[in-house]
């Protein structure tokens, strides 16, 4: 199975009949089957609903819903609040940034974008580095 859009077309459920059947939001689902949230920022009580409806475990849940984005070599990309976002190492540290609305437009180009954006600030910190101060 590819994904949850997949896995409720197998099983011959409209998105319509399992949000009055579980009583989650339509456009909960809709987000969920369309990869504009990740299951990890869903209510516990609607993967469990979900869950329980299919009769099914949580992690199998997981499993079929966890979004498949391509990564980048040195960072990672994740879905939250419906937008892709990067986290990746820096010298001081790490750091997680917000890359993209969610849409099926950017999808194929994703990966991309984060590694054109990790180049970019890393050189934008190099520079920094190499500023002299100016004296008064």
């Amino acid at each position: 199975m590819s994904s949850f859009k997949d896995f409720i077309k197998e099983k011959n459920i409209s998105l319509r009949t399992l949000s009055l059947e579980t009583g989650i939001p339509y456009s909960t689902l809709s987000d969920l089957a369309n990869e504009r949230t990740d299951i990890e920022q869903m209510r516990f009580g609607y993967v469990m609903k979900i869950a329980s409806f299919f009769s099914m475990s949580p992690e199998a849940l997981y499993d079929i819903c966890k979004p498949k984005i391509p990564q980048p070599d040195d960072g990672e990309l994740f879905i939250k609040n419906k937008k892709y976002y990067l986290k990746y190492k820096t010298g001081d540290g790490e750091r997680e940034i917000p890359l993209h609305s969610v849409t099926g437009d950017i999808k194929p180009f994703i990966k991309e974008l984060a590694t054109w954006t990790m180049d970019d600030i890393r050189q934008k910190e190099q520079l920094e580095k190499w500023q002299i101060p100016t004296i008064l």
